[in-house]
């Protein structure tokens, strides 16, 4: 049967020791009620003998609470007080001491007597109630403490972060207005420190969770320091502009144009400070309508982004079953085309202008799917439904970002030379041992028909270095006296988006 509770009196003192502790109290409140009932009232006793030490403890760091929260539950169980009664007593015990003055009461009518006031958070051993001999029943009330602790702890770093974010657009702000009166420089040194700094993390983050979020950070500051605008070779949402919003942020300004050439145009008459265009395929080389541009215009490379080139089907709800109708560029088609008949898709394909364009007609219509690279559907809240449709699955595409200004040396430099040798025996040779006489490694070596020279070729040669290395510099002298035209073509560091 239960009983009325009853608490402390009002201001009764507590003594740190003897039976005026948390021993004394509890059997002296529980003494007249338990007259009748023998074995609560020798679980009592033998709770008070078996931790003297603790008395003083136990009310020091739990007060009054912690007194009136015991002679509650003792209340509660007139009858007698059981082995769930002493596990029960135990939690209450602890979600009112909370920082550790005591750990639990459990199995106090065991021979393992539980350890109070343990500062280490350990559980309580027991051997009744259920729980196998020598386990351990982890703290509720410690670890729900700890998991508040944490959680205040991931506020004020976040508070921090925030912080110093603020702090970083301040500064490149402050850039920006230093360089009001000169040609926009684009910091490719920023993407090597970030690289660096991502190779020494020490856990647990990833090496590319911790590049993904200082890159989001950089484009975001770029756009402060920097607020360009950027000529995109292709079409709306294909893989140039899906580049250049990821290297200049989303608050660049993209202009897309169809030829490469066009967008180099842009640069030139500087109506746009940048332009990305395609550089390289790791399937079929070097592009020839950039490498042309290149070789006619004075712009530079000043950076080269390497990127996987993967096209998904995407649409509102990420499930296949649901697509009754495809949009997609006539490239883009064409690029899936086997993948499409595999995968048994009855869907009618829908020939549009631009990925972007495709992606805005499949967010407007449940039963529509497009086929585009993520980032154009991902601002739409498209999803996968299925993944990598390109027949030439794993092909990657290095990406040119072409200004006026060459770009800093940042001691991770590769440079792209551009020659014609003379008609004579030898004569490549004689160029490619100035490179190896001066220990300048060469990563690649290519060549490509000269228009409108009959069969004269253009060599391409990509080197270690920057062209202010003294290596470079006494070598491509060399090869300057050796051929009939050379170009520096541009310097950058190799970055993966």
């Amino acid at each position: 049967m239960r009983r009325k509770r009853e608490g402390l009196p009002g201001q009764a003192p507590l003594a740190h020791g003897g039976d005026e502790g948390v021993g004394g109290l509890l059997r002296s409140r529980a003494e007249p009620r338990f007259a009748r009932q023998g074995s609560s009232r020798e679980a009592v006793e033998r709770l008070r003998r078996s931790h003297p030490r603790q008395h003083g403890g136990a009310v020091r760091h739990g007060g009054r609470e912690l007194i009136v929260a015991a002679l509650e539950l003792v209340g509660e169980e007139i009858v007698e007080l059981s082995e769930s009664a002493w596990e029960r007593l135990g939690q209450r015990l602890e979600l009112v001491a909370g920082r550790g003055a005591l750990r639990g009461i459990a199995g106090a009518q065991s021979q393992e007597r539980p350890v109070l006031g343990e500062e280490r958070g350990e559980g309580v051993r027991v051997h009744g109630g259920g729980a196998r001999p020598g386990s351990t029943m982890p703290s509720m009330a410690a670890d729900r403490h700890e998991l508040e602790a944490l959680r205040t702890q991931m506020d004020r770093l976040d508070a921090q972060l925030v912080e110093l974010l603020h702090a970083r657009a301040k500064a490149a702000r402050r850039l920006a207005e230093l360089r009001q009166d000169q040609l926009p420089a684009l910091p490719v040194g920023e993407r090597v420190s970030a690289r660096r700094l991502a190779a020494r993390t020490p856990g647990p983050l990833p090496e590319e969770a911790v590049r993904g979020i200082l890159r989001e950070v950089q484009a975001a500051c770029l756009a402060l320091e920097m607020p360009v605008k950027v000529a995109c070779a292709g079409v709306e949402g294909g893989p140039c502009a899906a580049v250049a919003r990821q290297r200049f942020g989303t608050f660049s300004q993209l202009t897309t144009l169809p030829q490469v050439g066009a967008a180099f145009d842009e640069v030139a008459r500087r109506r746009a400070e940048f332009a990305v265009v395609p550089f390289e395929t790791s399937s079929e080389g070097p592009v020839s309508a950039t490498l042309t541009a290149l070789v006619a215009s004075e712009l530079k490379v000043v950076e080269v982004l390497e990127a996987p080139v993967e096209i998904h089907l995407m649409n509102l709800t990420g499930n296949v079953a649901d697509v009754e109708k495809v949009y997609a560029t006539a490239a883009d088609r064409a690029a899936c085309q086997q993948a499409l008949a595999t995968a048994g898709l009855r869907a009618v394909v829908h020939d549009v202008r631009s990925p972007l364009f495709a992606c805005q007609l499949a967010a407007e219509d449940p039963s529509a799917a497009a086929i585009a690279m993520e980032p154009a559907g991902a601002h739409l809240s498209l999803q996968i439904a299925a993944r990598s449709l390109g027949d030439k699955s794993g092909d990657r595409l290095r990406f040119a970002v072409v200004g006026a200004r060459p770009s800093t040396r940042t001691g991770e430099d590769y440079t792209t030379v551009a020659f014609i040798v003379h008609d004579t025996p030898g004569a490549l040779l004689d160029v490619l041992k100035q490179f190896a006489e001066r220990g300048v490694n060469l990563t690649k070596v290519d060549s490509r028909p000269v228009q409108g020279d009959g069969w004269s070729y253009l060599f391409l040669v990509e080197l270690v270095g920057h062209p202010t290395d003294r290596p470079v510099i006494a070598a491509l002298e060399e090869v300057r006296r050796l051929t009939r035209m050379l170009k520096v073509l541009g310097s950058y560091p190799r970055a993966v988006l």
